[in-house]
């Protein structure tokens, strides 16, 4: 029982550097919190609640997996190599077909004309909302942002 604490000490320590260490990541995550907070005014069935989870947490993942690599090619060798490199791109075109493909799905998930009735009727009778959201906004871009090393 105690190996397997640890290792989800270690997945949780390698999701907080990778949060840490990848503004990219910080975006995805920042995004996947605003789906979420949309999402009960669109999403009326599993399958499009699932294909939100699926691909938020799909991103994250692919982008961690992104970091993993771009980290273990710059410890490979700090020197240009046309091939580290190849891989580093591939492994971000990877994250970028993802990411792509999110976009499709909140797309269609997100252009349902009644969802934004919805969601106005909701913001109408709790102003509370709208203002949560628009408040949280400059928290987030300092969260994307990261911290900045004074020099």
């Amino acid at each position: 029982m105690k190996r397997l604490l640890l290792s989800f000490g270690y997945a949780f320590r390698g999701l907080a550097a990778g949060v840490h260490k990848t503004r990219n990541l910080r975006i995805h995550l920042s995004a996947a919190i605003y789906c979420f907070a949309l999402a009960p005014f669109f999403i009326d069935s599993r399958s499009g609640w699932v294909a939100l989870i699926v691909l938020c947490f799909g991103i994250v993942a692919a982008e961690l997996f992104n970091t993993a690599i771009e980290t273990l090619c710059d410890r490979i060798t700090a020197n240009f190599d046309r091939q580290i490199g190849l891989i580093k791109d591939l492994a971000a075109g990877a994250v970028l077909m993802l990411a792509f493909g999110a976009l499709l799905v909140a797309g269609i998930l997100f252009s349902d004309g009644a969802g934004w009735r919805r969601l106005l009727q909701f913001c109408q009778s709790q102003p509370w909302y709208p203002v949560l959201l628009a408040a949280a906004l400059p928290v987030v871009i300092l969260f994307i942002r990261g911290r900045t090393k004074k020099e």
